[in-house]
């Protein structure tokens, strides 16, 4: 396996929006109701795929390739900045569980890192384990902030602290 993390291109808008609502609807079945994962907002649509353009076109998506496949993708809220705050964050499920999300993870904290970035901020649903034991793994720190999406999710604030992850993996490289 040959696996790349990398900005994503104009050129990779449609599987990332492929791979975007696919994720959705086959990684929270049975922790969200059908009629909510049936909703057109969780289908493909050429809206969805213009409206993808504009974060990839500012630098803010981040994707995993494997043989020349988006089998991952994360993107950015805003530009970088002292506190930036990830928005979305999905691995294909045939692709979980082998290190693709970690990647991506990674590169995104380095870049995050050398562009002045100290607190990483990203909201994840409240009763979803495993992406929740990938932040706590990742030294992911429950802010104790709770909202409900509109969409009726319970979702948590997972906070880290780039400071903090940069001074431990220093002293793991000593």
């Amino acid at each position: 396996m040959v696996l790349l993390v990398r900005k994503a291109q104009l050129n990779d808008v449609v599987s990332i929006v492929h791979l975007h609502v696919d994720t959705w609807r086959i990684s929270y079945q049975g922790y969200v109701a059908d009629e909510i994962l049936n909703l057109p907002y969780f289908q493909f649509s050429e809206e969805r795929v213009k409206k993808m353009k504009v974060p990839i076109q500012n630098g803010l998506v981040y994707v995993a390739e494997e043989n020349d496949k988006i089998v991952g993708f994360a993107g950015l809220l805003n530009p970088i900045d002292i506190e930036t705050e990830i928005k979305v964050f999905y691995v294909y499920s045939d692709n979980q569980r082998q290190g693709v999300g970690q990647k991506i993870f990674d590169y995104i904290k380095e870049d995050l890192i050398q562009n002045g970035c100290e607190k990483l901020t990203l909201w994840t649903m409240k009763n979803y384990p495993p992406s929740n034991n990938f932040y706590v793994k990742n030294m992911g720190v429950l802010s104790g902030r709770e909202m409900r999406l509109k969409i009726n999710i319970d979702t948590v604030e997972y906070v880290f602290d780039l400071k903090r992850i940069q001074k431990n993996q220093s002293r793991m490289m000593e």
